[in-house]
């Protein structure tokens, strides 16, 4: 397992990297401008730092105990620029920081993502590395120059360093691409020029392991690297393959090249969007198209998804992003259908209406692995802010538990409520209820949440299993696992759809018949 720091790590390719290291088990460390984004967007698993890649400060602090960097943030996700200098400041001051921090920590490799657009305009023919650069804005000239900065730490300083060029890169969580696909649905693509231009696109799955074969090649260090997809296509044909994957006929709307240069010259003399028009024009205008062949001999790179079953990934993905959306406004709708106590007890426990409750039914005592929900309780209020624990029960072991509360730094975010005399009320207050039981064979506390119609994360213990159907009623996690009790946590408080879905089913199998049915399944596995 390594330690990774990834910058840009909210972007669309970052978001990709991120989630593939995390998936294979690395400790990896986004630095972000934003943490609301990065908190919603990144995996649970993946540690989030606040910063800025133009601070010394910040870099230097993201960069301690990182052995490989990922050096993805630019000027691209920095939102509209329109100034030069801002595109030097961070593609060029924050590459130097970057390369500066890494010097200082003693990494042992920084892949830094450069852009194949550095080449501009290829023409008829193909560019490879040995191309020269023909940047045609801000954007393109500090890349270069960031580029050639990092590989100046290369030759002065003796930095691991490697550059990925990357073409057009196209996916799920693409933005772009998918207002190109609804363009396309509506029958109004506008394309400038006379169709013919060829791009050379790459899908995010493919750039995402040329990324990391550049981490683990020795042979890389100094080198720059195009990585693209496996074949390159005109405007035209990407249209046709776009229509056929959403089901349309070809759409096309073409204009003179000249009216749109004649449109892009007025809108940077009127200070509107000049930089961003120019930007496409040269996409739609001029051809990209690369040759790959030096990533395949050093690298072993052999991208393998086709334009066609990309763009048809990429469709699916957006039809599931409007699916969701459909199922977030019905969530909510239900949400406000459901009976919520009154706002007594937020009152009570001093809960804001943002506040999202984890609640737990304990009897305080080993067994009920209540220590355990407090151990992932940090890891839960660091991903999710607006945590809150609160813990309904009594027993031998409150005081300890309020201790380890009050030394794990989380006693302001939890609420040990006592035994109260009214528990549905106090299981209906919550967003999710949390059994935590390492040995449990008849979990009335269980049985008391489904009944209140309340998603539960319970563990595998004897008899909850029998209760808790995985992804159907609720989550089931091993027992005495902090970090997979927190990680469940964490995916059901930030994903409101997944917490409607839950509770609609609950809901349909009927509450009071249903505790009689988990009663019953619980008898059996006790006895069993």
């Amino acid at each position: 397992m390594d330690r990774i720091l990834v910058t840009g790590g909210t972007s669309f390719s970052g978001l990709h990297l991120v989630r593939s290291l995390v998936r294979e088990g690395h400790a990896v460390r986004v630095m972000t401008r934003s943490l609301e984004r990065a908190r919603a967007l990144l995996p649970a698993e993946a540690e989030i730092i606040a910063g800025e890649i133009t601070e010394r400060l910040d870099v230097v602090r993201a960069m301690e105990g990182r052995e490989i960097v990922y050096h993805l943030a630019d000027s691209s996700g920095a939102g509209r620029i329109t100034d030069a200098r801002d595109h030097w400041r961070i593609n060029v001051q924050g590459t130097r920081l970057v390369m500066q921090a890494a010097m200082e920590a003693g990494v042992r490799r920084i892949v830094h993502c450069g852009t194949a657009r550095v080449h501009g305009d290829t023409g008829p023919g193909s560019a490879n590395e040995e191309s020269a650069f023909r940047p045609t804005n801000a954007y393109e000239l500090t890349k270069m120059q960031a580029e050639r900065l990092a590989l100046l730490f290369v030759s002065e300083c003796d930095l691991p360093i490697v550059v990925a060029r990357p073409t057009w890169t196209y996916g799920a969580d693409d933005r772009r691409f998918r207002g190109m696909m609804a363009s396309v649905r509506r029958g109004h693509v506008v394309i400038p020029g006379t169709r013919t231009a060829r791009v050379h696109p790459i899908h995010v799955e493919d750039l995402v392991r040329g990324l990391k074969l550049l981490a683990t090649r020795d042979a890389a260090i100094g080198e720059s690297f195009i990585l693209g997809g496996p074949e390159h296509l005109s405007l035209d044909e990407l249209i046709t393959v776009l229509a056929r994957a959403v089901g349309v006929k070809r759409p096309q709307v073409h204009i003179p090249e000249l009216s749109t240069r004649a449109l892009v010259w007025a809108s940077e003399r009127f200070g509107t969007f000049g930089g961003a028009m120019r930007g496409r024009l040269e996409f739609f205008t001029k051809s990209h198209v690369f040759d790959i062949g030096k990533a395949a001999r050093v690298l072993g790179f052999t991208p393998r998804v086709s334009v066609s079953e990309g763009v048809g990934r990429t469709v699916l993905w957006e039809e599931r992003v409007a699916l969701v959306s459909r199922e977030k406004s019905v969530a909510r709708r239900r949400s406000l259908e459901i009976a919520r106590p009154s706002g007594e007890l937020r009152r009570r426990y001093g809960l804001t209406d943002d506040a999202l409750i984890v609640g737990a039914v304990s009897r305080f005592f080993p067994l009920s692995g209540t220590r355990h929900l407090l151990d992932a309780f940090p890891r839960v209020h660091t991903a999710v802010p607006s945590a809150r624990l609160l813990v309904v029960g009594e027993g031998a072991q409150r005081e300890l538990l309020e201790a380890q509360a009050t030394r794990l730094g989380i006693a302001p975010f939890v609420i040990f409520a006592g035994m109260g005399e009214d528990l549905p009320a106090h299981l209906r207050l919550c967003d999710v209820a949390v059994v935590s039981s390492t040995d449990d064979g008849l979990s009335l506390a269980a049985m008391e949440a489904l009944s209140a119609g309340v998603p539960l994360i319970a563990t595998r213990a004897k008899g909850l299993s029998s209760i808790v159907r995985d992804g159907e009623n609720g989550l089931l996690v091993p027992p005495g696992d902090a970090d997979a009790l927190a990680s469940a946590i964490i995916r059901v408080l930030r994903n409101p759809v997944l917490r409607g879905e839950l509770a609609a089913r609950i809901s349909a199998a009927g509450r009071v018949g249903a505790f009689d049915h988990l009663a019953d399944a619980s008898t059996r596995a006790a006895s069993g």
